[in-house]
C-alpha cells in the first residue's frame, strides 16, 4: 500500500509543478514538514525518472520524524517553532505543505526559512484557504473558519493541529516582511460548493471590494501600490473557489 498524503493530491501535484523548473543537478530541496513522506516520495520518483539522483537533492524534516514512511530517504527532526537545523543558504527550494497553520510562531519559521534558502532560491508554501467563499460563510455563521475547530487547552493534544488560520494576504505580507519577493498565488482545485454560493454572494463581494479599493487608493496610495497584486488576488474567482492557498516566493 502506498503512502497516503496528509493534504490533497492535487495540491501536491501543483507544488511539484512549481518547483520542477528550478531543479537542476546540484540543486538542494527541503521538504519541510514532510509528514508521512508522500511529497518526498512523489518528488523522489519524479527526479529518478529524469535521471537525477534524488538522494543528493532531497532532504526531509518534521517535528515527528518517526511518522515518515518513505524508506528511500531519512527524515530529520526539526522544532519549527524554535529554529531549523540547517546552515545559512543551504537550499535552492523549500517546500512546506500544510504546515504553517500548525505553527505557534509563524514569523519565526518564516525568518528561518528565509535564512536557509540560497539567494535566488524559492519557497513554495500551502495552507488551507480561509478566504474561499465557503470558509468566509462559515466564519460569518458560527465564527470558525473551515478546517479550524475549537481547540483543547489541556492534556497531550492541547493546541495540537490547526491552531493558526492565516489568510493569503497576511501570509504574503509576512513572507515579504521576512525578506522574500516576487510573491505569487496559485489555487489547487475548485470547490464545487463554492460555485453555488458565489451565485448568491458575489454581488455583495464585488460591491464591498470596490468600495474598499477606492478608499485605500484615495487615503493610502502608497499602501495601495505596495499591495496592489494581493488586493487583486484577495477576491478573485480563484481565491474564492480554491480549496488551498499556494504561495510561491523568491529570495
Amino acid at each position: 500500500m502506498g503512502i497516503k498524503p496528509s493534504s490533497h493530491k492535487k495540491t501536491n501535484q501543483i507544488v511539484l509543478s512549481l518547483i520542477l523548473s528550478h531543479v537542476e543537478k546540484g540543486a538542494k530541496i527541503l521538504d519541510l514538514g514532510a509528514g508521512t513522506g508522500y511529497f518526498s516520495s512523489l518528488l523522489y520518483n519524479t527526479l529518478k525518472s529524469k535521471s537525477l539522483n534524488p538522494e543528493e537533492i532531497i532532504q526531509a524534516s518534521d517535528y515527528y520524524p518517526e511518522n515518515f514512511k518513505f524508506d528511500k530517504l531519512s527524515c530529520q527532526f526539526g522544532d519549527f517553532n524554535t529554529g531549523l537545523p540547517y546552515e545559512d543558504n543551504t537550499f535552492d527550494v523549500v517546500c512546506s505543505i500544510e504546515v504553517i497553520e500548525h505553527i505557534e510562531d509563524q514569523f519565526q519559521l518564516m525568518r528561518e526559512i528565509f535564512r536557509i534558502i540560497k539567494p535566488g532560491g524559492i519557497l513554495v508554501l500551502t495552507t488551507p484557504n480561509i478566504m474561499n467563499i465557503n470558509s468566509r460563510l462559515a466564519f460569518l455563521g458560527h465564527g470558525l473558519y473551515l478546517q479550524f475547530d475549537v481547540l483543547p487547552v489541556t492534556g497531550r493534544k492541547a493546541f495540537n493541529g490547526h491552531i493558526h488560520p492565516v489568510s493569503y494576504n497576511f501570509l504574503s505580507s509576512m513572507v515579504k516582511k521576512c525578506g522574500f519577493k516576487k510573491v505569487q498565488f496559485y489555487p489547487d482545485r475548485v470547490k464545487s460548493s463554492s460555485l453555488f454560493w458565489l451565485i448568491f454572494t458575489y454581488p455583495f463581494i464585488f460591491l464591498s471590494k470596490t468600495l474598499y479599493y477606492l478608499k485605500i487608493r484615495r487615503k493610502k496610495p502608497d499602501l495601495f501600490q505596495v499591495n496592489k497584486y494581493d488586493l487583486q488576488v484577495m477576491n478573485s474567482f480563484k481565491m474564492l473557489t480554491s480549496r488551498t492557498a499556494i504561495l510561491k516566493a523568491t529570495k
